[in-house]
């Protein structure tokens, strides 16, 4: 039975939320306490499965909790349960949830969420799999840079400028940042010519996001004597993380949401990447019928990137639509479905390639199918032109 740890410092909150998972009919063997301290002693007592914290509590504060739990237990699902943007992202920075649940929720938004997080550990779950992952001894980690960023946007005075100044104390990173928002693929009609500039022109979170991918895939290449192949995914996942990032906008997503359809495009041809490069012998690959999205998923899992991120990975390529909600996951699924016709016919924009034969499966809000559709041809035209 799975059994979830429910932690806030109100207990008409958790008497609320043990009337959610009673009347929600789940098979849950749920622990409502009261602080921190009293979660890590329920964690120590038996064997946890999930467990949802309050951020912002007396004495250790949730942030601290997860921190904790992950250092003890990181198999645990860990989700945020607050109110407080500022703590959501610090969260993230610090890898210490896999996703975050905003106050107020209801029963139905709150029992989806956890049973998302615990479907998709169950599916990254394979052990066999996860040997050869762990095994891997070049794989990459995540670039320090990321933790940097974000803790900065999470501070509530964060400034251009020191964003500016923490990418330039690596000379590598400012010269690979200036290289690609400099590239046809982000369609600046401005030369850029620093960090705090390129910020500017598109924002903290995108650049973040370039320098997250660039410095991951970079690692990746010098284990690579296909150089030439991987640069062709690194361009092909730059245009997807763009498009995802602009279909978000346009489907006016909140901004935490638009941050992790960028990131879920850019990450998308990681498991090509590990295959590309020889990381996981094809012998093994193939003898246990592991595709590409999962062993990209369960890397970007390892990472504890949040599991918005990681579902859209894992189901990019899947011959179903996941999902009927507005998320990361839909949108670069709907990236990659419009790609594939787009490939199929050629890479024309003609007649034989419409909005009915693209994006006519998906449920979308009136027009939003028509502006998708209209957003990635305007982009191809741009690129032709950049080229």
């Amino acid at each position: 039975m799975t059994t979830i740890v429910f932690v806030d410092d109100e207990q008409s909150v958790l008497d609320t939320l043990e009337s959610w998972v009673m009347d929600g009919g789940q098979s849950w063997q749920a622990h409502f306490v009261l602080s921190a301290e009293e979660a890590l002693q329920t964690i120590a007592g038996g064997s946890i499965d999930c467990i949802v914290s309050d951020m912002r509590m007396p004495g250790m504060n949730g942030a601290e909790l997860l921190n904790q739990v992950a250092e003890l237990q990181p198999t645990i699902v860990r989700i945020g349960f607050s109110g407080y943007l500022d703590a959501e992202m610090t969260l993230e920075s610090l890898h210490a949830t896999h996703r975050f649940i905003a106050k107020p929720s209801d029963k139905k938004s709150l029992i989806d969420a956890i049973d998302r997080s615990l479907s998709l550990r169950a599916k990254l779950s394979n052990r066999e799999l996860r040997k050869i992952i762990t095994g891997i001894t070049s794989i990459p980690v995540l670039p320090e840079i990321y933790d940097k960023l974000m803790i900065e946007l999470a501070s509530e005075d964060f400034s251009i400028i020191t964003i500016g100044n923490i990418i330039e104390a690596d000379i590598s990173l400012s010269a690979t940042l200036l290289k690609v928002v400099n590239s046809p693929y982000y369609g600046l009609v401005q030369h850029v010519e620093s960090p705090a500039h390129a910020t500017n022109l598109l924002g903290v979170e995108v650049v973040k996001n370039i320098l997250l991918t660039e410095k991951v895939v970079s690692q990746f290449a010098q284990y690579s004597t296909d150089t030439r192949r991987v640069s062709e995914l690194n361009i092909q996942a730059s245009i997807r993380g763009v498009l995802a990032n602009r279909f978000a906008k346009l489907a006016a997503l909140d901004k935490r949401s638009i941050d992790h359809s960028h990131i879920a495009g850019m990450m998308s041809s990681l498991g090509e990447l590990v295959v590309e490069t020889g990381m996981i012998p094809s012998t093994e690959i193939h003898a246990e019928h592991y595709h590409n999205d999962l062993i990209g998923s369960s890397i970007i899992g390892l990472w504890s990137l949040p599991d918005s991120i990681v579902e859209a990975v894992l189901h990019q390529s899947d011959k179903e639509i996941p999902t009927d909600q507005l998320s990361a996951m839909l949108i670069l699924h709907a990236v990659r479905s419009i790609e594939n016709v787009f490939r199929e016919n050629e890479g024309h924009l003609d007649n034989n390639f419409t909005v009915e034969n693209t994006l006519s499966r998906y449920d979308l809000p009136a027009g939003l199918a028509q502006k998708w559709f209209d957003c990635f041809c305007d982009y191809q035209l741009d690129l032709r032109q950049a080229a």
